[in-house]
């Protein structure tokens, strides 16, 4: 039988984890890296805009004709502020960049370019 006053609300019994802007949960006292951060601001919004304005279409999918939506970095530059502000870079889909260029960067190949015919093309 169900008992009204036995029952309290969740976060008054277990203590409800705080949610991250990427709807992860985040440990308790973990800051975000400053390099998260610095994707946020106004001077890496600028240095995108400029980047996909000078290459507008993906690096990685040519010959086919895709727009760029990504400011890549083509050395990974895992957290050094200089890497991160100097570049070089790139311009990807979202596509190459959240597939091939994650693979490649963990020692994997690429997927082989597909040609119009719908066969592989060579490297």
């Amino acid at each position: 039988m169900f008992h009204p006053h036995r029952w309290k609300p969740l976060g008054s019994v277990i203590p409800i984890p705080e949610m991250g802007s990427s709807g992860s949960i985040m440990e308790a006292g973990v800051a975000e890296p400053a390099h998260k951060r610095w994707y946020k601001t106004a001077r890496w919004q600028r240095l995108r805009a400029r980047q996909l304005a000078s290459e507008p279409l993906c690096a990685m999918c040519h010959p086919r004709v895709t727009s760029a939506t990504v400011c890549d970095h083509k050395e990974p530059h895992r957290g050094d502020e200089v890497k991160f502000w100097t570049g070089p870079f790139q311009s990807l889909c979202a596509s190459c960049h959240n597939s091939d260029k994650q693979r490649i960067e963990k020692g994997g190949k690429p997927r082989p370019r597909i040609g119009p015919d719908g066969w592989p093309e060579s490297e």
